[in-house]
């Protein structure tokens, strides 16, 4: 979910959950489940690694200097690791501290496939206007 977070960044710095469904899917080829998104991004709103206001997720200074550290030199899989070392000892919260509602996770996760779909139909539309022979 850390790299969701950081791929999913607007221009603001935030992620919308719809972006970090997105951000998830391109990194790990797959729609994280709700328990993924409730549990892994509480772990990091715990950790000290991501704040959460308003429907909208960033780093934080902690999460920002982990971040600096782990890509350099580093592509995406090697970020991976580094990452999954980092957070070796993060645990779930007793209690979580971010509780969406299943509205909520559902929306961020339908906006993604709505985005997908609208996307592959585009790609679609313009491998048929394509000139044979090319």
């Amino acid at each position: 979910m850390f790299l969701a977070v950081v791929f999913g960044r607007g221009p603001n710095d935030g992620a919308k959950l719809k972006d970090i469904v997105a951000a998830a899917d391109w990194v790990n080829h797959a729609i994280p489940l709700e328990e993924e998104l409730t549990g892994g991004l509480n772990r990091l709103i715990v950790g000290g690694y991501v704040r959460s206001s308003r429907g909208t997720f960033a780093l934080t200074h902690a999460g920002e200097a982990l971040y600096l550290k782990v890509k350099k030199r580093a592509g995406i899989w090697t970020q991976f690791d580094r990452l999954a070392t980092a957070f070796e000892s993060l645990e779930s919260p007793p209690s979580p501290v971010w509780k969406p509602t299943p509205d909520t996770v559902r929306a961020g996760i339908d906006g993604w496939l709505s985005e997908a779909d609208d996307i592959l139909k585009a790609m679609d539309g313009r491998r048929r206007r394509r000139p044979s022979g090319t």
